[in-house]
């Protein structure tokens, strides 16, 4: 081993169960600098991840992720929304349109069971004014079905909403 170095000299291995051994590209990866989950950086890999996620699932429709570790992350967007004239950027009109088609936000999450709600906390949201708050949410489960409602209180002219989810296996 190097003077300067805590890493064996030599090829790396995984050893879980291993050994395994890793391609280039992957210790590569492995030795980029970790990105910020509550940075600028982390907002457009998470767009992108969401939005390929779509693909995965082979849906259109809005994609939430509930991890077993606490974290939440959602994406629900208008899918009726125009196109941009201008296919890359959007005119000053379209992007001041985008907070009112889209909600983007990622976080951890606590439950309370017997009480019957979720409460997401925002780490990370597409409007900045947003992080550090909390989102509870009233929830029922049925089969792979989760249904979502806010709390109180609604923002002005809203009577109610709910949210229905769909369990992918």
């Amino acid at each position: 081993m190097s003077k300067n170095s805590s890493r064996p000299v030599g090829r790396h291995f995984l050893h879980i169960p291993g050994p395994t051994p890793l391609p280039d590209r992957v210790l590569r990866a492995m030795d980029t600098p970790i990105i910020d989950h509550r940075g600028p950086e982390f907002a457009k890999l998470a767009k992108r991840c969401l939005d390929g996620i779509k693909t995965i699932f082979k849906t259109a429709n809005p994609v939430i992720i509930y991890t077993a570790t606490g974290q939440v992350c959602a994406l629900l967007g208008n899918s009726d929304r125009p196109a941009w004239i201008d296919g890359n950027r959007p005119t000053a009109a379209e992007a001041s349109a985008i907070p009112g088609n889209l909600v983007a936000y990622c976080g951890t999450y606590s439950v309370d069971e017997a009480g019957g709600f979720v409460v997401h906390h925002v780490e990370l949201d597409l409007s900045p004014n947003r992080v550090g708050t909390d989102r509870k949410r009233f929830f029922t489960i049925s089969g792979d079905r989760l249904v979502l409602r806010p709390a109180p209180p609604l923002p002005p002219g809203v009577k109610d909403w709910t949210v229905t989810w769909q369990r992918v296996r």
